[in-house]
């Protein structure tokens, strides 16, 4: 844990990303504005993309703010809600 004056960020490591939680997250290649990483290049795999995304993401204050490696900035609360990659009725993987 990182303490400076009243902010506290915790640094969760992902195998070539970082979270951090702090009202607003850098999710490197995790997430993107209507988007996800990719999983087709070498090393690459959807369920635990996918897993991390729940447990590590979507698990945040949902006005928390995504700032992803590329494109613009998102929330927690928007993916949830529109992301074709995580809600069912696009066929994504959020029950």
């Amino acid at each position: 844990m990182l303490v400076r004056g009243q902010a506290h960020t915790w640094a969760l490591a992902r195998p070539r990303h970082t979270v951090c939680r702090l009202g607003r997250t850098r999710v490197g290649d995790v997430v993107f504005a209507g988007s996800i990483g990719r999983t087709d290049l070498p090393g690459g795999d959807f369920p635990t993309l996918i897993a991390s995304i729940r447990r590590e993401v979507l698990t945040l204050p949902a006005e928390t703010r995504l700032l992803s490696g590329h494109g613009e900035e998102t929330t927690v609360a928007w993916e949830a809600q529109h992301n074709p990659f995580l809600i069912p009725h696009y066929g994504g993987e959020l029950a």
